[in-house]
C-alpha cells in the first residue's frame, strides 16, 4: 500500500480493513509512505518504507501537492487553522 503522509495510521488501518474484506493476502502487505510524521506512541516503524521522516506537532499539517491536481509539486508544513 502507498500513502502520502503517515501519522496516526487510521488511513492505513481503513485500507487494510478493506483489503482483508476481499480475503487474506497470500504473503504480506507492505507499506510505503512519502512522509512519516513519526507520531509518538505508534508501533515500530522499521518495516515502513518512507521518503522522509518529519517530527511535527499536533498543530501542524503536512500538505502534499501534486502537479496534476494542485498545479505544483511540493510538500508544505503549515499550522492548523481552527
Amino acid at each position: 500500500m502507498i500513502d502520502d503522509v503517515l501519522y496516526t495510521g487510521r488511513t492505513i488501518r481503513a485500507a487494510m480493513n478493506g483489503l482483508f474484506d476481499l480475503g487474506r493476502p497470500k504473503k504480506r502487505v507492505s507499506l510505503c509512505v512519502l512522509i512519516d510524521r513519526g507520531a509518538p506512541g505508534n508501533a515500530d516503524r522499521g518495516a515502513v518504507q518512507s521518503g522522509a521522516r518529519w517530527q511535527t506537532s499536533d498543530t501542524e499539517i503536512i500538505e502534499v501537492r501534486l502537479k496534476e491536481i494542485d498545479k505544483e509539486e511540493r510538500v508544505v508544513l503549515v499550522d492548523r487553522v481552527e
